[in-house]
């Protein structure tokens, strides 16, 4: 015979909780819009470059800085993709934070 009902309070995360969840997914918004900032300056960059600064030196492509913003910004992105889906997973942030910020950028839809 069951002798209380279980209580759903308990599963509800605390302000406290949603709140730090709340701040860490506008972090990420933030960082994920810097990165797509860095891209799109480095491809703007790599574009503008004459031809002869995009042969090849020495028998290999000579990688200008731009080239590597590009490469570290998006490695940073899959890095920050990663966090992200750990916090969704370990219900450190919620579903409903990260769908509201969905609407706001792409980088969010993955998760939906």
């Amino acid at each position: 015979m069951l002798h209380a009902f279980p209580s759903s309070s308990q599963d509800a995360p605390s302000p406290a909780a949603t709140v730090l969840g709340e701040l860490l997914i506008d972090s990420v918004w933030s960082i994920d819009e810097q990165l797509d900032e860095v891209i799109s300056e480095s491809k703007s960059a790599i574009a503008a470059q004459p031809e002869r600064e995009k042969e090849q030196v020495n028998g290999r492509l000579d990688e200008s800085g731009a080239v590597l913003n590009r490469d570290a910004a998006t490695k940073d992105k899959g890095t920050l993709l990663e966090v992200v889906r750990l916090l969704l997973v370990r219900s450190v942030v919620s579903n409903g934070v990260s769908r509201d910020r969905a609407m706001c950028s792409p980088f969010f839809l993955m998760f939906f």
